[in-house]
Order: C-alpha cells, then structure tokens, then sequence
C-alpha cells in the first residue's frame, strides 16, 4: 500500500515509519524540517520537506506520492509538561490549519483513507470507565474544554468527510524513547526535582485508553 505520513518526526513518527517499511509499504514521509527530512531518508522512505501551512505545497506532495492511505501526525508539542501550556495555541494551529490543508489535499487527490488523531483525555466523565462512544468534555472547565474543542473539530472532519473513508484514533499515554514519559523525558524529570507527586510510594496505576472511531 502506498502511505503518506505527514508529522514523520515526532516521538511516534520514526517507530511508525519503521514498522511500515518492515510489513513492505510504500512509504513517503512528510517533515518541515531539514534536520528531520536527513534523519528520515535512513528508515528506507521517501522524504519530502513541505511547511504544512504551505497549501500548494502540500497538495504537489500528495499528488506526486499518490498515496491510499494517508496518516495525520501533525503535532507541535513540547517535550517537558512545564511548556504544554504555552505550546497549546501553536500546536492547535498546526493540527486545525495545517491539518485541514493536508485532509483537504487528500480530498482533491482521490485519497481512500485517512487516519486523524484524537484524544482519549477529555472525555465526559460517568460512572465508570470511558468507552468509545462516549463524548467529549465540551463543557468542562476552560482548559480542558479548550482540548476537548479541538479533538471535536478533527473528528468531524475526519468522520463527516464524503469521499474518503475516516478513522479518528483516540489516542492515549504513550511513554518510551522520545516521549516525555521516558525515563530521561520531562516527566520524569519533574518527578526527580520533585515537581510531580508521586503516589503510594511509586507503586500506583494509571489507567490509560485507546479507541477508535470509523465512517
């Protein structure tokens, strides 16, 4: 299958793109940046460097990978938590404006699917765990209702879409190499200093979730 992933850098971008040149996908990576589009051009794939905010530039890239699937990695996120706050109207920018120049350039290009991340964090809150269908917390307070906006915004795009076929990932905590949950990432990091609680000695659970949600 030929597969576009535009967000080719961040914490989940170099695993993915390895495992799909590993199961024998054709694959085309998007990045912005010189540095990622270097690192990138070793896993095997094709490498394009296009700002995501650049419109026409995004449509030629679809165009000349003719991709059937196209996976939406656009984030803007910081590595340590103390910055998530300040990083939060940049990161929305990329994943509203950017995003939708790139799921309206695989509307226009014939794209079959189309995979857009969501979150599991801001769910409505009830009487038990969180399922799929459940809503987002819209209403909450303004921080969290700012999140649960967003994600509301991507689904609908992704799942009203007429010509494609949309799945909308939920996303979880992830932690491992490059994320802030690694053991040299930020949170760790404010655990050491100590800046973050640490509960019943270290040995409590955190529950996280993934779901998914298809047109």
């Amino acid at each position: 299958m030929r597969i576009f992933v535009a967000g080719a850098t961040g914490a989940i971008g170099q695993p993915l793109l390895a495992e799909l040149v590993r199961q024998g996908h054709i694959v085309t990576a998007m990045t912005h940046s010189e540095t990622g589009r270097q690192k990138r051009r070793t896993l095997g794939v094709t490498v394009v460097q296009v700002n995501a905010f650049d419109a026409p530039a995004v449509t030629e890239a679809i165009q000349r990978s003719k991709p059937e699937l196209i996976i939406d990695q656009l984030t803007s996120l910081p590595t340590h938590p103390s910055a998530f706050a300040t990083a939060f109207p940049a990161d929305g920018k990329l994943r509203l404006e950017g995003g939708g120049n790139l799921h309206r350039a695989a509307e226009a290009g014939g794209v079959r699917r189309y995979l857009q991340p969501s979150s599991g964090f801001f769910l409505k809150t009830g009487r038990g765990l969180a399922e799929e269908p459940e809503q987002l917390a819209l209403d909450a307070n303004p921080g969290v209702a700012a999140s649960a906006c967003m994600d509301a915004a991507l689904e609908a795009r992704v799942l009203h879409a007429l010509q494609m076929e949309g799945v909308a990932l939920r996303y979880g905590l992830f932690y491992g190499p490059h994320t802030r949950d690694d053991p040299q990432g930020g949170a760790a990091d404010e655990v050491r200093r100590p800046q973050e609680p640490v509960v019943d000695q270290g040995q409590g659970v955190m529950i996280s979730v993934l779901s998914t949600a298809v047109t």
